[in-house]
């Protein structure tokens, strides 16, 4: 914890009073956020404390740092208490780490329901696909801003279902943890649909092709055809990839209203993946106004070198944009030129079929 207790007393009665109190106030935020706590004897001392708690009346007043409504605190400097004449001093550096993540509007925003520890524990699956697997204990803390303790118990359950196997030292995902996308996947008609389509697709024009939903600031894989000629970047169902710097990523963002479009725009980091990835937000926006307006969208080595695609989107029978698919080859072989004339009508005839079968999912999508 990086937290230091220091206890004097005069008497073995004052000791166990302010050891009782060190009890009520520390245990249940030990508990509650999985923190380790310094632990001496059977008592752990520790210098977190809970608002809610009871602690020596003439220590109420003190300033120990800001407090948040219904937030765990920690003491920064020394201070004693007359009443039992016990002096303590305390550094917040675990708690820092522990609440290192930025507040934002979505955290204010949550619902009184909202479970954290589930929030955590997907956090710890999602920490091997932000990372190379296998990773450690201490890999898994790091990425999830969570404490060793925390990220062990989390791995720990995993194991226990089935999600995540160790040798001892490494932990990585079992394959049962794809039941969590299959379940939408099987749900998700465009995907079904989308699938058979993409294989007739890359059939006639040799080409790799996809389909994929906005989520986020990413794009994700939920249908892809591909032939042998394959490029660095290994992509399959389930892969998510930046929406601003894809082809199918800008066929979704033209497709958002205005304030959407804003809220992305506002925080999204564009950063360069080739020489040619556009990263300034009034390119990006012109890019977008042009893909609205033409209705597809060509990406010339924008997210890595040497591959074309091009891009147009899925609608329901209202006009509203669900998904898009495309189709991209190496620009070795295919010009831009190619891309338009020859590959965007195949494109373009895909998506019709598609949403056509759509339309027997559901009676009102279609055309």
């Amino acid at each position: 914890m990086g937290c230091r207790l220091l206890l004097k007393s005069r008497t073995r009665r004052c000791a166990r009073w302010w050891f009782g109190r060190t009890r009520c106030t520390v245990e249940p935020p030990i508990n509650e956020l999985g923190l380790a706590g310094a632990v001496r004897g059977k008592v752990k001392r520790t210098a977190i404390s809970y608002p809610r708690a009871p602690r020596p009346a003439d220590l109420v007043g003190c300033n120990f740092c800001p407090l948040a409504p219904d937030r765990p605190w920690v003491a920064d400097f020394t201070r004693t208490s007359q009443r039992c004449r016990v002096r303590y001093l305390a550094t917040c550096s675990a708690y820092v780490r522990y609440d290192s993540r930025v507040p934002n509007a979505a955290d204010s925003e949550r619902p009184p329901e909202f479970v954290q520890s589930l929030e955590r524990g997907l956090a710890v699956i999602q920490a091997f696909s932000n990372e190379k697997s296998p990773l450690t204990l201490s890999d898994v803390a790091r990425v999830t801003n969570l404490t060793r303790a925390a990220a062990r118990r989390f791995l720990i359950t995993l194991e226990h279902l089935g999600y995540v196997t160790n040798d001892g030292r490494w932990f990585s995902l079992r394959p049962s943890v794809l039941k969590l996308g299959y379940a939408y996947l099987s749900s998700f008609s465009v995907a079904n649909v989308a699938q058979r389509h993409l294989e007739i697709l890359s059939e006639q024009t040799h080409e790799s092709c996809s389909a994929s939903v906005l989520d986020g600031d990413d794009i994700v894989y939920v249908a892809r055809a591909s032939t042998n000629r394959i490029m660095s970047i290994n992509l399959s169902i389930g892969a998510r990839l930046p929406a601003y710097c894809t082809s199918m990523g800008r066929v979704a963002l033209a497709a958002l209203n205005e304030g959407q479009l804003e809220a992305y725009l506002a925080t999204i980091d564009m950063q360069p993946r080739t020489n040619k990835t556009i990263t300034t937000v009034s390119e990006l926006r012109e890019e977008l106004e042009r893909v609205r307006e033409q209705g597809w969208s060509l990406l010339d080595q924008e997210l890595e070198q040497g591959v074309r695609s091009i891009a147009v989107p899925l609608r329901d029978g209202s006009g509203r944009v669900v998904a898009s698919i495309n189709t991209s080859g190496h620009a070795a072989r295919v010009s831009i030129d190619s891309l338009k004339e020859d590959l965007l009508p195949h494109l373009q005839e895909c998506a019709v079929q598609i949403e056509r079968d759509l339309s027997g999912y559901f009676p009102d999508l279609g055309h």
